[in-house]
């Protein structure tokens, strides 16, 4: 099978989890299971979705992509550049881990498109956690980062909310769970309160809600006084009566009406296609073609440079070595390449490939 039959077979079923209710969101992932036994399930904090590789599925997602589109879809998501927090940290590892049950035969689509996100991530510097998402909550809550917040759950999530708080300059931070930590501010509170025991508790400028997809809805009367509450749960940690309360969905919201944010996405989007198309040329490239012999003697080349610069240079990063010396290598060959491969020309090829073959004996 050629790479590109393999990547014909790749497909992602998507579906939203803005204005899913907690039961319904139980169903949907029971549905989703079923619908693609030989499948691969990512849950983010915005949607579920499913990757498979060969066979149709009888579902009705929101949104179906094949082949390429859908890998894209997959190095969009893993890179950050779908997320509410541009770029956050976590997403790629729970990508990563979603889509590891199509690892091996299948593997070309996961393998390409991790790789893709992860060279962008590097790029572009990201260093946003979920812990940003209350940069963006607060001033649709009309409060200001000082006072008192009560984070509830003490999760990955939780955890960063806590911490962003105190940067951003809350002075008191209480933690919630079910369960009491031996040390509250390893998870960035200053004291804890048991889950079931807030609504007693504050009152506090801002409650929020960081609870796993597992956890109750909880009501008004769960809850303590303040000033407004965050929702950060999806599906929603929070009933219909909580008041004011700005959900995940209005982040999200708020994001993409937001033209700057939006031109800078799609500029990211635009280079991770770049990224994505390049990597599989290189995939499509076998070694008994000319252009993969090309290839070859390059990165030979090339990863004997990236070890003198390494030693030459130690002050530099081996990830950015390798992202220099790799840019520039695509760049340089994927005009010729292109070209080379309009032509069609086989004898001409092998001709071109010749000039790049290395005399044997001097690859030291």
């Amino acid at each position: 099978m050629t790479v590109s039959e393999d990547l014909l077979e790749f497909t992602l079923c998507s579906w939203s989890l803005a204005a899913v209710a907690r039961p319904q969101a139980e169903v949907l992932r029971r549905h989703v299971t079923d619908a693609h036994p030989r499948g691969a399930l990512v849950e983010t904090c915005q949607r579920m979705e499913a990757y498979a590789a060969g066979g149709d599925c009888r579902c009705v997602p929101d949104r179906r992509l094949r082949g390429f589109d859908a890998v894209l879809h997959l190095a969009t998501v893993a890179s950050g550049l779908d997320s509410a927090v541009l770029g956050e940290a976590q997403i790629l590892g729970q990508v990563r881990a979603g889509v590891s049950a199509l690892r091996g035969a299948h593997a070309l689509g996961v393998d390409v498109a991790i790789a893709a996100a992860r060279q962008l991530r590097s790029e572009a510097g990201f260093d946003a956690t979920t812990g940003h998402l209350l940069d963006h909550a607060l001033p649709l809550a009309g409060i200001q980062a000082r006072g008192t917040a009560l984070v509830l759950g003490v999760g990955v999530a939780g955890t960063a909310v806590a911490r962003r708080a105190r940067t951003l300059g809350f002075a008191r931070i209480a933690v919630a769970s079910r369960r009491e930590p031996e040390d509250p501010g390893a998870y960035g509170g200053d004291h804890w309160l048991p889950l079931t025991a807030v609504s007693g508790a504050g009152p506090f400028d801002v409650a929020v809600s960081c609870l796993g997809p597992s956890a109750p809805e909880l009501t008004h009367d769960d809850l303590p006084r303040a000033r407004g509450y965050i929702d950060l749960g999806s599906p929603p940690n929070l009933a219909a009566n909580v008041r004011p309360v700005v959900r995940l969905a209005d982040i999200v919201g708020a994001q993409t009406s937001d033209p700057v944010e939006a031109g800078r996405r799609e500029k990211l989007h635009s280079r991770l296609r770049e990224i994505l198309e390049g990597r599989l040329a290189l995939a499509r490239e076998r070694s008994d073609t000319p252009l993969g012999r090309i290839r070859r003697e390059v990165e030979a080349v090339r990863q004997r440079e990236v070890a003198r610069i390494a030693r030459l240079h130690p002050e530099l990063s081996p990830q950015a070595i390798e992202n220099l010396t790799r840019g520039l290598v695509n760049q340089i060959f994927h005009l010729p390449s292109e070209r080379l491969r309009g032509i069609g020309d086989a004898e001409l090829g092998e001709r071109f490939a010749d000039l790049f073959s290395a005399p044997e004996g001097t690859h030291s």
